[in-house]
Order: C-alpha cells, then sequence, then structure tokens
C-alpha cells in the first residue's frame, strides 16, 4: 500500500465508506463516517480500501486508525507500517482494541502497545441518563434539577435547518467563554460548520433547547452502530 493510493474525504465516500464501519460495528466516535468527514480536513485525514480493509490515515499526526475488515493480522499491519515507514511515515497505529492486542502476543515483534487514557472515548448506558441515579450521576441530576428550577418556560425540540446559524452563534461564545484556545477546541466551531453544511447526507440529528425565547444549549449526534449512538457537539 502506498500513500499516493490515499484519497481526500468526499461525501460522495459515504456510500463506500459507511458500509465497511457498519459491518466493523465499533464503539468508537473515529468509526463514525460523520465524525471523520467533520474533522477531515482538521486532521487532514485521508482514506484507501485495501482488498476490503479500510485505512483512514491522519496526515497531520502521522498516525493510521486501526484498520477495519476482513484479515487485519499482525503481519498485515507490520507489511503496512514498513510501507509507511519507506514513505517517511512513523507507521504507528491508534485505537488497536485490547482484545486484538492480547490475542495476538507477535505483534509486539513489531510494535510497542501502550493504552492511551487521554483519548478514550466514554460511554453511558441510555437507562443511566434516563434515571440518573446513583452516587457517580448525582451531580448531572443536581445540575438538571437546578436548570429546571431556573428555566421553567424552557422548550427542546429537534433540530432544523433554521437552527444551524444560533447554534453556530452559540458555539463560538461557548469558545470564548471557555477559552477554547486553551482547551484544545480551536476547531470545534468549524468541524461544525462542515456537518451543517451536510447534514440531511450524513444523516445527523439533533436537539436545541430553548429558555425565555433565545437558544441556551443544543446537540448534534448520529448512530454510532447497532446499539449506541454518537453526540459530536
Amino acid at each position: 500500500m502506498k500513500l499516493d493510493q490515499f484519497k481526500e474525504i468526499r461525501i460522495d465516500d459515504r456510500g463506500v465508506i459507511k458500509p465497511v464501519l457498519d459491518a466493523a460495528n465499533k464503539v468508537s466516535c473515529d468509526y463514525n463516517f460523520a465524525n471523520i468527514f467533520m474533522w477531515a480536513d482538521i486532521f487532514r485525514l485521508r482514506w484507501a480500501l485495501d482488498e476490503g480493509r479500510l485505512l483512514v490515515l491522519s496526515l497531520r499526526d502521522d498516525v493510521t486508525l486501526m484498520p477495519v475488515g476482513p484479515g487485519v493480522t499482525p503481519g498485515y499491519l507490520c507489511a503496512l507500517a514498513n510501507a509507511f515507514g519507506r514513505e517517511g511515515k512513523s507507521g504507528g497505529f491508534v485505537l488497536a482494541d485490547a482484545l486484538f492486542v492480547e490475542g495476538n502476543p507477535r505483534i509486539t515483534e513489531c510494535f510497542e502497545p501502550s493504552i492511551d487514557g487521554d483519548n478514550a472515548d466514554y460511554v453511558y448506558a441510555t437507562r443511566a441518563l434516563v434515571e440518573l441515579k446513583g452516587r457517580r450521576l448525582h451531580k448531572k441530576k443536581n445540575l438538571l434539577s437546578q436548570f429546571l428550577r431556573n428555566n421553567p418556560d424552557y422548550r427542546c425540540e429537534p433540530i432544523a435547518r433554521g437552527h444551524f446559524a444560533d447554534c453556530f452563534t452559540l458555539a463560538e461564545k461557548w469558545c470564548e467563554d471557555r477559552n477554547c484556545e486553551s482547551l484544545g477546541f480551536t476547531h470545534e466551531t468549524s468541524a461544525l460548520r462542515r456537518g451543517f453544511d451536510q447534514f440531511e447526507a450524513l444523516n445527523l440529528e439533533g436537539l436545541v433547547v430553548s429558555s425565555r425565547g433565545a437558544m441556551v444549549a443544543f446537540s448534534i449526534f448520529s448512530r454510532q452502530n447497532t446499539v449506541t449512538a454518537d453526540i459530536h457537539f
């Protein structure tokens, strides 16, 4: 596999990429086409198919997502890493499944696996978020109660194109208030704009919350796999 075989990610690529991701049924948000598309320019993502295996490469970070598809073995990964190395790339992979690493001890012949907790996803059970029971979610329950007390007239409704401008304004204001640069969210709003531009094509959904006639919150999400949704923003 050579680097010149990788292509930029376009909206029309969804028909090729998404079936491979759906078949892999991954939980990690990095394997969501909407996510890949929205952040493609920022992370300089490129993609290729290699005999049914999907490869997604970040030119910015010089790493490749763990491939999905048939025949992903330690030998295949090693050959791929060596090919990338010959073209001046690191040959490193991210999001290797723990079960894959544990079940393939030969992986250490070519790689040094390590846990990257800073980039871990967090996953909530739907029922846990509905009920907000227990100590772990006590703070969230208190915040919700506080919001309901302070905003008895609030409205929550499905997002529509007419909301996009207000969502973007709110996102920029949040960014300004929270000092996005120091938090590492500098590119969040540009990814959001890319999502709004292709909202229907990406099968995105969302909710907006208004109080006293003004938007106070919004959420953008899409189906991740058969049992999980990915909240993008």
